[in-house]
């Protein structure tokens, strides 16, 4: 048998911290290199609409690929089985529906936010309100990300998690306040190869350590299934309590690319960097190729170290304890403690790249929206001047990376409330408060006729109630039933946009007047 060659145990070496310090200096450096063609907001938060559509495709998947889902990917491999793999099956069905229904309605107005393209039809306030709903779960959500890149890289080093925190917060503020979003999308496509390098090389040093490929389990093996304890995958369901089904998977794919690419500033912000709708298609089409990419090789890198610990149980986190019991632990403790030194930094790195791939494109994402969407407070007596404004938007973007920086160590509170949840779990959870009454506005907006401001009043206050409510399930209906079951984590923004939809095409069907319409005035 091969012997491995142990990283220090509970530390990175010289050789480690030498590949993060590399990695740190070459965003800082791109970050630099780009703030010197920054000479307007127009450059600084839509790249001159410009940008090739080859690094907005990459920009686009490792914005969307954060910690949670790189780490967290392998683990519900193998805690759960390789059913959300059945994923892969939505990305056609999202690509023709985004790419030629959405971004057609995206590309036809040159904006900088997507939030003003609601004016018109809904008013001034119904637009910052859906802005303001997207800076709230945009904030919350990187400080999740900040957390869980924090809670691995401690795990991996035995540095404590508020000093990475810090870190991972000042290098993916600094070199986003400089360079704006071309230095994002730029930082983003080394980043996604950073990632999906990480992943081939756990795989390949599985493969090494083992001799060959009998890492692969024998999932046919009714004796390993019984030790592992999967549910078999159902095709269907209409059961909102199976956690997981071949339908569900497939659906709550489609539905996750369906409401980002219409509500999401992060992936608007992208398309609004190209051309035209064309140029805005094939970055879409590249970003779907890239998560596909990246899904296969993390269900992949799942199996690797399932097959290793399982040959293995002596090398687990905790060797007392079964595989599954421990399955989000074991992606981070390979790299701290399975790894040699050099290639452990590498991972490192990796979990750095998606980290800051979401603090970054947040950044910029929220200080546009500030800027642009409620300009009468922070471009307010400034409009005019380039420069002053292009000053205030790297000033909002340090406060917004300060926030998440903040936020993320609040992050500890969140998780012990879904005590029951798998990051990969949780991660869904804590993304769908506030995604169905944006993504059912914009369709309101862009799809129904009739529409109206009170429709839209109605759809976000019913998309939040709801949202809530299947988010916190067994809190909630424990009060009137025992045991009320878990409420399906693929089924939260799904359930909640249906119930936010109804309620904003019924108030719009009793409020429409056609001569009654609001004006972009109001």
């Amino acid at each position: 048998m091969i012997t491995p060659i142990f990283s220090q145990v509970g530390s990175l070496q010289s050789l480690d911290l030498m590949a993060i310090t590399v990695y740190a200096l070459v965003v800082l450096t791109i970050g630099w290199w780009y703030s010197r063609r920054q000479v307007s907001t127009e450059e600084y938060f839509v790249a001159g609409r410009d940008a090739s559509s080859f690094v907005v495709g990459m920009s686009l998947v490792a914005t969307l690929l954060s910690t949670i889902s790189y780490l967290t990917a392998p683990g519900e491999m193998i805690k759960n089985g390789p059913g959300f793999m059945w994923s892969l099956l939505h990305a056609p069905i999202s690509f023709l529906v985004v790419g030629f229904l959405v971004i057609p309605h995206m590309m036809r107005h040159r904006v900088t936010t997507g939030y003003q393209l609601l004016e018109e039809r809904f008013g001034m306030k119904v637009r910052q309100a859906t802005a303001t709903l997207f800076v709230l779960v945009r904030i919350i959500w990187m400080g999740f990300v900040i957390y869980t890149c924090a809670m691995a890289v401690s795990q991996i080093s035995g540095i404590p998690e508020h000093w990475v925190l810090i870190m991972v917060g000042i290098v993916g503020t600094a070199y986003t306040v400089m360079g704006g979003v071309r230095a994002v999308m730029m930082t983003d496509v080394i980043q996604f190869f950073v990632l999906i390098g990480g992943g081939l090389i756990t795989i390949g040093y599985v493969t090494w350590y083992s001799g060959g490929f009998g890492w692969w389990p024998d999932f046919s093996s009714s004796s390993l299934m019984v030790d592992l304890q999967w549910k078999p995958v159902k095709v269907f369901s209409a059961n909102p309590f199976d956690r997981l089904t071949v339908a569900s998977v497939v659906f709550s794919g489609c539905f996750f690319w369906f409401s980002t690419a219409i509500s999401d500033q992060v992936v608007i912000q992208r398309y609004l960097c190209t051309r035209n709708a064309r140029q805005a298609r094939r970055s879409l089409l590249g970003g779907m190729i890239g998560d596909v990419c990246i899904t296969v090789v993390l269900g992949i890198v799942g199996c690797a170290l399932l097959g290793f610990f399982l040959r293995h149980p002596e090398l687990r986190a905790d060797p007392s304890q079964e595989v599954m019991e421990q399955a989000d632990k074991l992606f981070p403790h390979f790299m701290g403690k399975i790894l040699p030194p050099g290639i452990s930094g590498l991972l490192v790195a990796a979990i750095f790249a998606a980290a800051m791939s979401s603090l970054d494109s947040g950044i910029t994402a929220i200080s546009s929206v500030l800027m642009t969407d409620f300009a009468d407070v922070f471009a307010r007596g400034i409009s005019a001047d380039s420069r002053r404004l292009l000053a205030r938007a790297r000033f909002l973007g340090m406060l917004v990376g300060l926030v998440a920086m903040v936020l993320s160590f609040s992050n500890i509170c969140v998780q012990r409330g879904f005590p029951e949840a798998n990051f990969f779990e949780l991660g869904f959870k804590i993304s769908q408060f506030f995604i169905a009454p944006l993504f059912v506005v914009f369709v309101l907006a862009f799809f129904i006729p009739f529409s109206t401001p009170a429709g839209a009043w109605s759809a976000i206050g019913m998309g939040i109630v709801t949202g809530i409510m299947f988010t916190y399930w067994n809190t909630i209906m424990g009060f009137f039933v025992e045991n009320p079951g878990t409420f399906s984590f693929l089924w939260i923004g799904p359930s909640a946009s249906m119930c936010s939809f109804l309620a904003g095409v019924a108030v719009s069907a009793i409020t429409y007047n056609s001569k009654s319409q609001p004006t972009s005035k109001e």
